[in-house]
């Protein structure tokens, strides 16, 4: 009986030095991996709870009605920098910032995109950034909107005064390449449970759904997605399947970071993905779900991949004055190979 016994430990030790073979450069955590801060924001075109500043906007009562927790919009560009405030003390390294407005009358025309930028700097280092627009026009307005999702704006984008809106997103690293995605918006408008601003009453109000996009950042040792997805749980999902099959052609270790509409674990079990956090984050200022994430992807088709995915080393408080989501930051360690 000793001699199988025997036997069995052999091959069992020839099986661990075979899966050690297979990644030989790995470097466990605290052994050179690449420290990274990540962070996502929604920022609701420059609203939030308390939100005083502005004056009343001509669409306030749509707007009112369909986030009635939300107030006015920032429409001075320094107001909306001192929101942003906590950014420059967490200073993330990537940030993805969801509902951005660029010339929109709502805002003041203020551009969203290079304010946040101009904040984040202050942290210290250069900032390469893309504004990723998914719209001409102001969503919820019921003016006129033409998608444009997939197109990146960088700061020497010239300014051709249109109004626009869309997602974000922010590295204070080297830049390898950026790209984009366009999603699909949901075919048909869409019934979106609301209550009355002033009487509390719940009602319905019936909103067209918009296009949607995805942003890529390819970092040395990694490369970081941010989406914003849409407010229709299968139209949401359909784009997650997207992302995610785009996601497999960019150079891994990949995180898929931002406003994903998707509650809870739904994401991370739909992908297989490791979720670096879990927290409610909607609405504020009492949050009762999480619709916002940090995932770290595994190679399509390889669930043995695990052990070279990002993990989590700690979670950063950032409280902004703006948006209804709350804010996530996450410090990330992520394998690299000798």
């Amino acid at each position: 009986m000793a001699a199988p016994r025997r036997a069995h430990g052999r091959r069992g030790r020839r099986r661990r030095r075979r899966a050690d073979a297979a990644r030989p450069g790995l470097r466990r955590r605290g052994r050179g991996a690449l420290r990274l801060r990540v962070a996502t924001a929604n920022i609701a075109s420059g609203r939030g709870p308390g939100t005083a500043a502005g004056a009343p906007e001509p669409d306030a009562p749509v707007e009112g009605a369909t986030e009635p927790s939300l107030g006015s919009h920032l429409r001075d560009p320094d107001a909306l920098g001192a929101a942003l405030a906590a950014l420059v003390d967490v200073a993330p390294d990537v940030l993805a910032v969801q509902e951005l407005d660029v010339g929109a009358a709502r805002s003041g025309g203020v551009h969203q995109p290079a304010v946040v930028a101009r904040v984040l700097a202050a942290a210290g280092g250069e900032v390469d950034w893309r504004f990723a627009p998914t719209v001409l026009g102001v969503p919820g307005s019921g003016g006129e909107q033409l998608p444009v999702a997939g197109r990146l704006e960088d700061p020497l984008w010239p300014e051709d005064e249109q109004p626009r809106y869309g997602t974000a997103l922010l590295v204070r690293r080297p830049v390898r390449r950026w790209s984009a995605l366009p999603l699909r918006a949901g075919g048909f408008p869409l019934p979106l449970p609301v209550r009355h601003p002033d009487s509390g009453r719940p009602g319905v109000l019936v909103v067209q759904d918009e296009p949607r996009v995805a942003v890529a950042a390819e970092l040395d040792g990694v490369t970081v997605v941010a989406a914003h997805l849409s407010f229709a749980p299968p139209v949401a999902v359909r784009q997650l399947r997207a992302v995610r099959t785009w996601a497999a052609r960019l150079p891994g270790p990949v995180l898929l970071v931002g406003d994903l509409n998707l509650p809870g674990a739904a994401p991370s079990r739909l992908l297989r993905a490791r979720a670096l956090v879990t927290r409610d984050t909607y609405p504020l200022p009492s949050p009762k779900r999480q619709l916002d994430h940090v995932l770290a992807l595994p190679p399509l088709g390889d669930r043995r991949g695990s052990a070279l995915l990002p993990w989590r080393t700690g979670e950063v408080a950032l409280d902004l004055g703006v948006g209804d989501h709350r804010a996530l930051c996450v410090d990330l360690e992520v394998p690299t190979h000798r």
